[in-house]
């Protein structure tokens, strides 16, 4: 791609209508549809990838991509989410419909996570001590919370308690993990193995 010679990137990660890519020295980049910030840029849309400036000085070790909202996490084990908060899946509690720019999730702050996953309207996160977050969408089950509802603030998974979770997934409507021992463990719409 043109005006990207020179950078070595290491993961990328694709929404519904956008594209986030991870660079070796911890920035992100990302392109596409911004019409609800998923982009994480000030232009409406770009066709072309940009660097996310407010993420600047902050090392990124992962990203992930959700329908039309995205999410970073940092060296310092904090996730940063950015776009569609239409179902709680920013995690970062009551407020706007659309977040522009990378926001940390405060409620995590105290919490060394290692993974992050974005569905298509919830997001996952796993930390160091095999606790699985889940926030966002929940009407079909997929954030294993027993009411089925939507939650804005990320919540332990109950039912994973006795398990450490080295691994977590997240689809369309329903989300995955893996324990220490190998153990696969899934929950959302139409899946088998229930959490």
């Amino acid at each position: 791609m043109s005006g990207l010679d020179g950078i070595r990137f290491v993961k990328v990660a694709c929404g519904h209508v956008h594209t986030l890519a991870l660079t070796d020295d911890g920035r992100v980049f990302a392109w596409g549809n911004n019409k609800t910030g998923c982009v994480g840029v000030s232009e409406r849309g770009t066709c072309a990838p940009q660097e996310v400036t407010s993420l600047r000085g902050t090392k990124i070790v992962d990203i992930s991509a959700g329908m039309e909202s995205s999410a970073a996490l940092s060296a310092d084990h904090e996730v940063f989410t950015w776009g569609a908060d239409n179902y709680g899946q920013l995690g970062l509690g009551q407020g706007a419909r659309y977040v522009e720019k990378p926001t940390r999730i405060r409620t995590l702050r105290n919490v060394p996570i290692v993974q992050i996953a974005c569905g298509q309207y919830h997001m996952l996160a796993l930390s160091a001590a095999g606790e699985v977050f889940a926030w966002g969408q929940g009407l079909q089950g997929q954030t294993a919370n027993e009411k089925k509802v939507d939650t804005n603030i990320p919540h332990v998974i109950d039912s994973l308690k006795d398990h450490r979770v080295k691994m977590v997934a997240a689809g369309g409507s329903h989300s995955a993990v893996v324990d220490d021992k190998g153990r696969l463990y899934t929950v959302g719409e139409a899946w088998a193995m229930d959490m």
